[in-house]
């Protein structure tokens, strides 16, 4: 009887070790693979450098049957890591036809620049792995799958939203991001709010702001008036509901009766919004709204 297939993750990014960027693809790739039947031994993280790369890609080929790596396969001058990998096994490496066509049919051709280009050099006997975030291919060498990963979705996130932000404020609208708990939304991308508060933070617009829903906090990170207060400045929203249940906002695990005052107490001018699944009618369930009326 054959043993268990193994596999290692190999992390690439200055970003992911200076902590600019939360690592994010380790978590999903472990859940897919243990699903699968393969063991996931290893994760290792490597900074943006030739020599690291091409030696851990190496490595762990050498001891694994399975390697994934995740990052650097992007338009910018410090994502090598198609290069080194193609060094690791000895392969040439350019811009490939096939790889070249799925950008064309992504971009346009006014639209493909020099920078764009990086993103369809493959080695030459590897075979593509379709992206259906950013169309930039990843590719299959040996036992070896080089995908964009998480950081690859964030980079399209963060311009998506600075260009969403930039058209709503001329138009005088607020734009709102809402991070939401992984058991409601396996793979929706914003989970944290700290993750939430950071985009707002680097976009810089005064028009975006977070959602912040009560219900997908708590059921995720807890500590609810400890991270509203932390982040207030930054909140433009507020939801309630109970929790786990995503019932009316008057039992589970979070007591509004205490949370609504303490936020009115830290300076929140805005709306509160509720959002739940009544456990009746919608308006038999409206009763809560008593104890909050005075």
């Amino acid at each position: 009887m054959s043993s268990q297939p193994t596999a290692a993750m190999l992390v690439i990014g200055d970003e992911i070790l200076s902590g600019r960027t939360r690592e994010g693809n380790g978590w999903h790739l472990a859940k897919e693979l243990t699903e699968a039947g393969v063991s996931l031994r290893e994760m290792r993280v490597v900074a943006d450098g030739k020599a690291d790369i091409v030696d851990a890609v190496k490595t762990l080929s050498e001891k694994y049957d399975y390697v994934f790596t995740s990052g650097g396969i992007g338009p910018t001058h410090d994502d090598i890591t198609a290069d080194c990998v193609a060094e690791a096994f000895g392969d040439s490496i350019g811009v490939r036809d096939d790889a070249h066509a799925i950008l064309i049919d992504h971009y346009g051709t006014d639209d493909i620049n020099e920078a764009r280009l990086r993103m369809a050099r493959i080695p030459d006997t590897a075979t593509l792995i379709a992206n259906p975030v950013s169309r930039a291919p990843g590719f299959r060498i040996g036992n070896v799958h080089v995908m964009a990963g998480k950081g690859g979705d964030e980079r399209t996130f963060l311009s998506n939203l600075a260009f969403a932000a930039y058209e709503a404020r001329d138009l005088g609208i607020g734009v709102l991001i809402e991070p939401i708990n992984h058991y409601d939304a396996e793979d929706y991308f914003l989970s944290e709010i700290e993750q939430a508060a950071e985009y707002v933070e680097v976009r810089g617009a005064p028009n975006l702001k977070i959602m912040f829903d009560c219900y997908h906090v708590q059921v995720m990170q807890g500590d609810l008036e400890r991270r509203l207060k932390a982040h207030l400045p930054l909140v433009g929203h507020i939801q309630i509901a109970a929790a786990p249940n995503r019932g009316e906002p008057n039992g589970g695990e979070i007591s509004y009766d205490r949370l609504i005052p303490a936020i009115d107490a830290m300076g929140y001018d805005g709306f509160i919004g509720a959002e739940y699944k009544p456990s009746t009618t919608t308006d038999e369930g409206l009763g809560w709204m008593t104890a909050f009326s005075s």
